[in-house]
């Protein structure tokens, strides 16, 4: 399910309360066609940071000061963000040329530590084990653990311990975010203005045109 947190080899595994929440296993199937599941409270928040910036990604300080002002039903509004925090937002917008994409699991997993209550912790595909045969023996059961164990960095921030892994996963379309400097505009007006030029001088020489033929009309028909 992906809702243990084993970061800490020295404490027995502990339960990340989002990813348990929204799992599917607390999903009711009324029918084929929808499911009742418990309410995602960090969608309302992924949601305001999204009117608010209006694009893909954002710089960190704007990212920052619009979290530190977002209240949940456990995080106070106007609050300070640690610097554990900062700095792994830092680090994310360092990652991707100064800006931090909203929908990458880095940003995800910069959100759960923003909002633990609230934003599920996005664990990497090899760490959990979704299709596993249900019988396995005691040697592929070993393997797998083994396998799913990884390096974790650990930051005090708030007075509890951050998990981070260093895994990044963007959506397709959002790879790579343009980054356009103040000159595009011109470049754009400057085309625009190529184009309607182009189409006013094509129907000048359209209407003279035009005019010649009816002129020539008029002479052909005052001749005869």
């Amino acid at each position: 399910m992906g809702a243990l947190d084993e970061s800490d080899p020295n404490m027995p595994p502990s339960l990340i309360v989002p990813n348990y929440l929204n799992s599917m296993t607390n999903c009711l199937g009324k029918s084929d066609y929808y499911l009742l599941c418990c309410i995602d409270e960090c969608e309302d928040l992924m949601g305001q940071l999204e009117r608010e910036i209006a694009m893909p990604a954002a710089e960190p300080q704007q990212i920052a000061a619009l979290v530190a002002s977002m209240p949940s039903d456990t995080m106070d509004a106007s609050r300070n963000l640690s610097t554990g925090l900062l700095s792994r937002l830092d680090a994310i917008a360092e990652r991707h040329a100064g800006r931090v994409p909203l929908h990458g699991r880095l940003f995800a997993q910069w959100m759960h530590h923003a909002y633990p209550n609230e934003c599920q912790y996005p664990q990497p595909k090899n760490v959990t084990t979704f299709g596993t045969p249900v019988s396995l023996s005691k040697e592929a059961m070993r393997k797998i653990v083994n396998e799913s164990t990884v390096e974790v960095d650990e930051l005090l921030v708030d007075n509890y311990d951050m998990p981070w892994m260093d895994i990044e996963k963007l959506l397709e379309e959002h790879k790579q975010v343009p980054i356009r400097s103040a000159g595009w505009g011109f470049v754009r007006y400057l085309a625009l203005l190529v184009v309607v030029v182009s189409m006013i001088v094509s129907m000048a020489k359209m209407s003279k045109s035009v005019i010649v033929s009816l002129d020539s009309a008029k002479l052909e028909k005052y001749s005869v």
